[in-house]
C-alpha cells in the first residue's frame, strides 16, 4: 500500500516526465502512486515505473478522476491536474499536516497557483470560500462559511464510503461542516 495515490486526468503527454520528476522532489518522506487516466499511452521516459498506472479511457476529466480512484492503491488520494508542478516537499507537508491535524472525513485543500514554474499569484484564502463565488452565492442552501475546493487530499476509506457524494464530481468539492457523518467532508487549509 502506498501513502498516497495522486489520481490524475491525463492529456497533455509532452508534460508528464517534468511532473512526474516534480511529485518525486515533492513526495520524498512518502510513498506515492501516481494514476494517470486518459487516451494517450505512457511515455518511454515513464515506461517501466512500478508506482505508475495508465488507464485507458475516452472520456471527460470527471470521469477520468472517478475511473482512477478505483484503482487506488494508496491510504490518501490526491486529485490533480496534468499541467501541475509540485513545489518540493508540499505533498510530504500535507500529509504530515493531515496526519497530524485531520481526521478520516477531513480533506486538505492543496492550494495552487496559476502561471509558469509558479509564477502566478497565489490566489487568496477567500478564494477557497464558496461565498466567494457569485454563481456559488446565488445557489440555495450555500452557507457563507462553507469552503470548496478543487485539488485535495483525502482518506480512500471515506471516498469509498460516501462514494454517492463524489458521483457528481470528484474534481469539485463543497465542502461543509456537518454533523450528520458520514456525508460530509471538512476542509483543512494549508499554507504550502
Amino acid at each position: 500500500m502506498y501513502d498516497v495515490s495522486l489520481v490524475i486526468p491525463a492529456i497533455r503527454t509532452h508534460l508528464w516526465e517534468r511532473m512526474y520528476g516534480s511529485i518525486e522532489k515533492s513526495c520524498k518522506e512518502n510513498s506515492f502512486e501516481l494514476i494517470l487516466i486518459g487516451p494517450f499511452d505512457l511515455p518511454s521516459e515513464l515506461e517501466g515505473r512500478d508506482n505508475i498506472k495508465l488507464i485507458k479511457d475516452y472520456g471527460c476529466p470527471t470521469r477520468a478522476a472517478q475511473i482512477g480512484s478505483l484503482h487506488c492503491e494508496g491510504r490518501l488520494l490526491y486529485h490533480c491536474v496534468d499541467d501541475a508542478i509540485f513545489r518540493p516537499n508540499a505533498i510530504d507537508t500535507a500529509i504530515e499536516f493531515y496526519n497530524d491535524n485531520c481526521s478520516y472525513k477531513d480533506a486538505v485543500n492543496m492550494r495552487y497557483r496559476e502561471g509558469c514554474n509558479y509564477a502566478g499569484n497565489e490566489l487568496a484564502l477567500s478564494y477557497w470560500e464558496a461565498h466567494t463565488h457569485g454563481d456559488l452565492r446565488s445557489l440555495r442552501g450555500i452557507e457563507p462559511g462553507w469552503k470548496i475546493s478543487l485539488h485535495h487530499l483525502l482518506d480512500l476509506q471515506y471516498l469509498h464510503l460516501a462514494r454517492p457524494l463524489f458521483l457528481v464530481s470528484l474534481n469539485f468539492l463543497l465542502c461543509v461542516y456537518s454533523k450528520r457523518p458520514p456525508l460530509f467532508l471538512r476542509v483543512c487549509f494549508t499554507a504550502f
